[in-house]
């Protein structure tokens, strides 16, 4: 869910990805298929962590 809510947000700074695009990546291995989806990937990496540091 963080994913698709970085995607969405993402386009909004007209960073545009395609959902195929995001799942035939790998964050744990680091290979992204393009620089929007790296970018997307940190984007739902922030949100979990920001929603960890609220919840502690």
């Amino acid at each position: 869910m963080s994913l698709q809510e970085a995607k969405d947000s993402s386009a909004i700074e007209n960073i545009i990805t395609t959902h195929d695009e995001l799942y035939s990546s790998d964050n744990i291995a680091q290979q992204f298929a393009s620089t929007a989806v790296k970018e997307v990937y940190n984007y739902a990496t922030a949100l979990k962590e920001g929603f960890a540091t609220v919840r502690r």
